[in-house]
């Protein structure tokens, strides 16, 4: 006997595959992962660690107020356009 795990992306997949397993009569086990990806589309970036840091190191300098918004006369300033 072989075992396969395959990583579904998106629910629409997910009930093509279980049909066609169903329709070759192989049976199947399903586990759901803790480690869920916020992403709707399941974009894979979402599932790397150090872009998770990133992004939550982003959001707390937002909070404490350490951000600046990115405005058209920030850019001007910056850049000279």
């Amino acid at each position: 006997m072989t075992t396969l795990t395959v990583h579904i992306k998106n629910k629409k997949l997910e009930k093509a595959v279980k049909a066609v397993l169903d329709a070759l009569g192989l049976s199947y086990q399903e586990e759901k992962s803790s480690n869920q990806n916020p992403s709707p589309s399941g974009d894979t970036w979402f599932l790397d660690p150090e872009n998770l840091a990133q992004l939550d190191k982003g959001i707390a300098e937002i909070k404490a107020g350490k951000a600046v918004p990115y405005t058209a006369e920030l850019k001007k300033e910056l850049f000279g356009e």
